[in-house]
């Protein structure tokens, strides 16, 4: 069935890593009914990329990753995007929505295409593996960590 939404497409370089990367979050997206025109000013698939390329980077903030990026638009054909627009698109429940359907998508697509590493492993059963980037824990963690050493696990 042909996708119901109205998003733009990314206008990613052809035959680069970075288009083979995040292509299967493109056809996520494209799985999921939605429109960009709430989002005029950070199309849907831009902020996702956005928010990959920044962690990718290893950038302190979101924001301050893509001030970076404008800067080395010599042309200035882009203009920077304003504080609030970033608020407003991390706290939308709308782009929330889109995100966990389009994540739905690219979890079934990638339970069918890779293989599992972890079959061998005795022990797991059924039980699902969640695999972290161990340097986004660092931002996201709320307490101190506790080693060993000092009493932790």
């Amino acid at each position: 069935m042909p996708s119901l939404h109205t998003h733009h497409r990314l206008n990613l370089p052809q035959a680069t890593v970075l288009e083979d990367w995040f292509s299967p979050m493109m056809r996520a997206l494209d799985k999921v009914r939605f429109s960009d025109a709430p989002f005029k000013a950070l199309p849907m698939a831009t902020f996702i990329l956005s928010i990959c390329l920044r962690q990718w980077q290893g950038a302190s903030s979101l924001r301050d990753y893509l001030q970076t990026l404008f800067h080395h638009d010599a042309s200035h054909s882009l203009p920077p995007i304003a504080r609030s627009i970033w608020a407003d698109a991390l706290a939308s429940t709308t782009r929330g929505k889109v995100l966990r359907e389009a994540l739905h998508h690219l979890v079934t697509q990638a339970r069918t295409d890779l293989p599992d590493r972890l079959a061998h492993v005795s022990g797991l059963g059924k039980r699902d593996v969640i695999a972290t980037d161990a340097t986004y824990l660092t931002e996201s963690s709320h307490y101190p960590p506790v080693y060993p050493s000092a009493g932790g696990v």
